[in-house]
C-alpha cells in the first residue's frame, strides 16, 4: 500500500512540475503569436485596408486556434469594449503586470492613426515582442526542464521519507 502511495506521489509531483513548466512554454509561444499578429497586421494595413474586427477574426481563424481567448480579449480592447481588470488577469495570468499593461496600451493604439503611423507603431510593438520572445525562449530552455526535474525530485524525497 505504501508503494502505491509513493507511485501516486511521484505521478502527482510530475503533473505539478509539468503545470509549472508550461508557463515558460506559454510565454514563448504567446510572444511568437504576437510577432505573427504584428506581421499580419502590417501586411493587411498596407495592402488590404481591412477593418480591425475583420483582421482579428482572420487571425483567430488562421493563426491563433491556440490563443482564441487572448485574441477575443485583444479584439475587445482594440475596438473599445470595456474590459475589466479581472478578465485581463484571468486571460493573461502567465504574464506579469508590466507586460500586460504594455500589450494592452499597444493594442489600444491600433486603428487610431493613418497607415504610415500604424506601421511605425506596429514596428515598435514588433521589436518589443521580439525582445521578449528571445528572453522567454532562453528562460524556457533552461527553466522548463528544471521545474519539471525539481518537482519530481521533491516527490522522490517525499517517497523516501515515507518508506
Amino acid at each position: 500500500m505504501v508503494y502505491i502511495g509513493c507511485v501516486l506521489i511521484i505521478i502527482l509531483s510530475g503533473i505539478v512540475g509539468k503545470f509549472f513548466s508550461n508557463k515558460y512554454v506559454y510565454r514563448d509561444k504567446f510572444y511568437q503569436f504576437l510577432i505573427n499578429m504584428c506581421v499580419y497586421f502590417k501586411s493587411s494595413i498596407g495592402f488590404n485596408h481591412s477593418k480591425i474586427e475583420q483582421l482579428f477574426d482572420d487571425i483567430n481563424e488562421g493563426l491563433g486556434k491556440e490563443f482564441s481567448k487572448e485574441i477575443e480579449l485583444l479584439k475587445n480592447i482594440c475596438t473599445g469594449v470595456n474590459v475589466g481588470e479581472s478578465e485581463v488577469n484571468s486571460v493573461f495570468y502567465n504574464l506579469n503586470k508590466e507586460e500586460r499593461e504594455i500589450i494592452i496600451s499597444r493594442i489600444k493604439q491600433i486603428g487610431l492613426n493613418e497607415d504610415k503611423c500604424e506601421v511605425e507603431k506596429l514596428d515598435q510593438f514588433l521589436e518589443f515582442c521580439k525582445l521578449k520572445k528571445r528572453e522567454y525562449e532562453k528562460q524556457r530552455k533552461s527553466m522548463q526542464p528544471l521545474c519539471y526535474k525539481v518537482s519530481l525530485a521533491i516527490g522522490a524525497v517525499l517517497c523516501i521519507l515515507i518508506v
